[in-house]
């Protein structure tokens, strides 16, 4: 089978060992079922650059569970959910089974099934340090309408990343850095304007968004961060009711940190504006540069 480069065993298996016989180095994608034995598969594919995994939520996690594995060279990784019996409780199996796992250089990563049966009801949502692209990570707010409180993050930039001749405490380039939180994103935040109001729904997104916690590592759009914040501040009951949404009480926005400082300190002052009517009305919105809490209630 030397022109083989996927693979997916797909059989609800417990147990299953990957046979040192077959030419497991040769496949490019595999596909799994498997809750233990995955890092047995991924340490047999050396030059595996796409793993789909199915997770069984109401099956148990096997005692005497495999080594954990690092895999350099995977780039797309897709999680599934399953589950048979609505009535099971095994909350930590999906935490078990990813816990085993690490990629540095994942590139791609998606949730598939999970957020479709769970977005009813979900009240805090946090996705940070994701590689995903702004429409993507839209549609997956979309289907979330219950959500109140709301984590968004960059890629955070990591000190291997970093040139040797670079000092941890030094800036480092933004493009170092993929854009989560994009100006498209938080765009697409707007109460009553979005972008895509002509081809998507036109109701707002995150209908009951009342908290909102940014952390930026890549592009930020002062002007941007305003207009969408400024949508949502809508103190009266009345008008909030009208537009479909709820008033925005809290933003916390995180530009860098103290040891990645990507963002120059005035120019984010220059990009913001006075906040004080605000803050005498009820809204909070803290902004954290480099680590340095910024005074906008000037």
């Amino acid at each position: 089978m030397p022109k083989l480069r996927s693979f997916a065993a797909l059989s609800p298996f417990a147990n299953f060992n990957a046979d040192p016989a077959f030419p497991w180095s040769q496949l490019t994608e595999l596909s799994l079922k498997s809750h233990s034995s995955i890092p047995q598969f991924l340490e047999a594919c050396t030059n595996l650059t796409t793993l789909h995994v199915s997770i069984e939520l109401d099956s148990r996690y096997p005692e005497g569970s495999p080594f954990s594995t690092i895999h350099e060279g995977l780039q797309a990784f897709t999680v599934s959910f399953a589950q048979r019996d609505d009535r099971s409780d095994h909350k930590d199996i999906v935490a078990k089974v990813l816990n085993q796992l690490s990629f540095p250089n994942l590139v791609s990563y998606a949730l598939t099934g999970f957020i479709d049966r769970s977005g009813n009801n979900l009240q805090i949502l946090s996705l940070t340090d994701l590689y995903i692209f702004d429409t993507d990570l839209t549609a997956i707010l979309q289907k979330v309408p219950s959500v109140v409180e709301l984590t968004l993050g960059d890629c955070r930039l990591d000190k291997k990343n970093l040139p040797e001749d670079v000092e941890e405490d030094e800036a480092v380039n933004e493009e170092d850095s993929h854009s989560t939180v994009s100006s498209a994103l938080l765009k697409s935040l707007h109460a009553f304007r979005r972008p895509d109001a002509r081809s998507a729904d036109p109701n707002p997104i995150l209908p009951n968004l009342r908290r909102l916690y940014l952390h930026v590592f890549a592009e930020f759009d002062g002007d941007v961060f305003r207009e969408t914040i400024t949508s949502r501040w809508i103190p009266s009951e009345d008008y909030a009711e009208e537009l479909g949404v709820k008033c925005l009480q809290k933003v916390e926005l995180h530009l860098g940190d103290e040891r990645y400082p990507v963002f120059d300190v005035s120019s984010i002052l220059n990009q913001t504006f006075t906040l004080k009517s605000f803050r005498k009305q009820g809204m909070i919105v803290d902004i954290i540069c480099s680590g340095h809490y910024l005074d906008v209630y000037h």
